[in-house]
């Protein structure tokens, strides 16, 4: 199908057929129960060492020192503490692999730096300031930080997610985290499952243009990486869908989604195809209105 039709489709595609998908198949998912509820009974450990530290402002605070507070405040609905969490959390997660690397680095720059050139030196020099300062950033952060703390990570970005921050719905529901993992949060991969299409959704809803490439991939029937593992079945109509969305929007993925579209097209029947470019409009006029190429309407 050529472009110029899906766009005409689209822009003359009554959203009022849709309200059914809108208010049933988008319904969102009721926020689980913590996976890390034994994080939640470590803060008096934080609290503890939050002692020594209280003429600290938060700012300048351990994570150790801010846990408790931030946690507390996450569980009631605060977007920015969940978001915190979630990002510092990260770092934590990040310390081993920075440990190795200046271990690396520094060994390299030992065993090769007499026999540079003295700009490859200078180059190595930098690069190992640059891993020294990260680590003692995240030493800094992170001292006293408990590896359960440093496992909730996932639970917080989720958090942070249905609190309404749609970068952090996208990076969840990619499960951009997973590849982050340093300390065997692997099992976290269940609870990533089950909420990931709604992280996505929300995300989407947040205008995240990465959220239309995730569901298209995960639901289209040849998907395959970590979409596979997403507990939502695979759906030509649905994939064809957020495909065509995606090929209204700018940016190298169009040329993407056009691909996928030709080689979904014949899958469907006029009814099918129908469906999914009522769907897509609803995409575009109401998640990415900004982004979305849509024409003028036609002139009536």
């Amino acid at each position: 199908m050529s472009r110029t039709r899906i766009v005409i489709v689209l822009a003359s595609s009554a959203l009022a057929a849709w309200f059914g998908y809108i208010a049933g198949a988008r319904s969102i998912a009721q926020p689980p129960r913590a996976p890390v509820e034994s994080a939640a009974q470590a803060t008096s450990r934080a609290e503890s060492v939050a002692t020594g530290a209280r003429k600290l402002s938060s700012e300048t605070a351990g994570l150790a020192a801010r846990y408790a507070g931030l946690a507390q405040r996450a569980e009631d609905g605060d977007r920015e503490s969940a978001r915190t969490l979630a990002q510092d959390l990260a770092r934590c997660m990040q310390q081993p692999e920075l440990e190795r690397r200046l271990a690396y680095q520094q060994n390299w720059v030992d065993r090769h730096m007499t026999n540079l050139p003295a700009e490859r030196q200078a180059s190595a020099r930098r690069r190992l300031d640059k891993v020294r300062e990260d680590l003692a950033s995240a030493r800094t952060l992170c001292a006293g930080v408990s590896r359960e703390q440093v496992r909730s990570r996932s639970y917080w970005l989720y958090k942070a997610a249905i609190a309404g921050d749609s970068a952090s719905a996208l990076s969840f529901g990619t499960g951009a985290f997973i590849y982050d993992d340093m300390l065997g949060q692997l099992e976290q991969i269940p609870f990533w499952r089950d909420h990931a299409r709604d992280a996505l959704e929300r995300a989407l809803a947040g205008g995240e243009k990465g959220a239309l490439i995730a569901l298209a991939r995960a639901y289209d029937p040849a998907r395959g990486d970590k979409a596979g593992e997403l507990a939502f079945a695979s759906s030509a109509v649905d994939a064809y869908a957020f495909y065509t969305a995606l090929s209204l929007v700018p940016g190298w993925e169009r040329s993407v989604a056009e691909d996928a579209i030709a080689r979904l097209d014949p899958q469907l029947t006029e009814a099918e195809r129908n469906e999914a470019l009522a769907k897509a409009a609803d995409i575009c006029l109401n998640d990415l209105p900004v982004i979305c190429d849509l024409p003028p309407s036609p002139p009536r």
